[in-house]
C-alpha cells in the first residue's frame, strides 16, 4: 500500500466505459483484490461531459446529462463518509 495504514483514502474508479463493457468493474476487482479501499461503485464516461464542457454548463443541463450527474447523486454519501473518517 502507498499510504500509511492510518490514511483515510479510498479509490474513485472515474471514466468507466458503460455497459456493456467490463472494464469497470475488472479494475475494480482488481484493486480490491490487491486490498486497497474501493468506493462501491464508479463514475461512467459519457459524452455529456464532454458537451457540458463545450457548452459551459453543468453536466446535468446537457441532452443526456441527467444519467450522468446521476453518478455523481448516487455515490454522494458514500464520499462524505469516506471524508469523515
Amino acid at each position: 500500500m502507498p499510504f500509511p495504514q492510518d490514511t483515510n483514502w479510498k479509490v474513485l474508479l472515474t471514466m468507466i466505459p458503460p455497459p456493456p463493457q467490463r472494464d469497470g468493474q475488472e479494475a475494480m476487482e482488481a484493486l480490491l483484490t490487491q486490498g486497497y479501499p474501493v468506493l462501491s461503485r464508479g463514475i461512467r464516461f459519457y459524452k455529456a461531459y464532454k458537451d457540458a464542457v463545450t457548452s459551459g454548463v453543468p453536466v446535468y443541463k446537457v441532452r443526456g446529462g441527467k444519467v450522468a450527474w446521476r453518478d455523481w447523486t448516487e455515490i454522494k454519501n458514500e464520499v462524505i463518509q469516506a471524508i469523515k473518517g
